[in-house]
């Protein structure tokens, strides 16, 4: 379990997993902003929209870079969504904990589950929106129409990670959820 009191000691990994729109970035940002035990990780897109639409989770580079870092081994995960590469790299993690801090970051469950192959100390949350909310946050996106109907046709698979995950919040509003997270957490 993480505690803020020990970060400096054993820091750890938050996952946040879960559809498109159900609050998982949001989470993640209210959790920074409620602590700073905690520093987010910053992947790797070759999706020069989602780079900025998710202002600062993501650095944008391009398809001959991002299979650089993964043939050489830097990203431990990697991932396409929508035609675009999105991955993570073990030293930006390592970095972090070597820092004495917490990890937050949102992935798809494979990512997750690769964090769980490379750290100790790994916790998976499932982000549980209800359907209708869930829906019109994906609607809502600053996205394509093919875009947002990939989102949607998603909902269904990915609701079953939540079987996968070490906690599952229901997300009511960003506070809500962090505060069951950080009481899940120990803190």
């Amino acid at each position: 379990v993480l505690r803020e009191c020990q970060a400096r000691d054993n820091p750890g990994v938050v996952v946040l997993v879960g559809p498109s729109g159900s609050g998982k970035n949001d989470i993640a940002r209210e959790l920074l902003a409620q602590t700073d035990s905690f520093e987010k990780l910053v992947g790797y897109t070759t999706d020069p929209s989602a780079a900025s639409r998710e202002s600062g989770w993501y650095r944008c580079v391009s398809e001959e870079e991002f299979r650089s870092m993964a043939d050489s081994g830097q990203l431990f995960e990697t991932t396409t969504y929508a035609c675009h590469s999105y991955g993570s790299r073990k030293s930006d993690v390592e970095k972090i904990l070597a820092q004495g801090k917490n990890v937050i970051t949102v992935m798809d469950i494979c990512g997750a589950m690769a964090l769980k192959t490379q750290f100790q100390n790994v916790i998976t949350i499932y982000v549980k929106r209800d359907e209708k909310s869930l829906i019109t946050a994906i609607l809502n996106k600053n996205c394509t129409i093919d875009d947002k109907a990939n989102r949607l046709l998603a909902v269904s698979a990915e609701s079953r990670n939540a079987r996968v995950c070490d906690y599952t919040v229901k997300y009511e509003n960003a506070a809500q959820a962090v505060k069951v997270i950080r009481n899940h957490l120990g803190e």
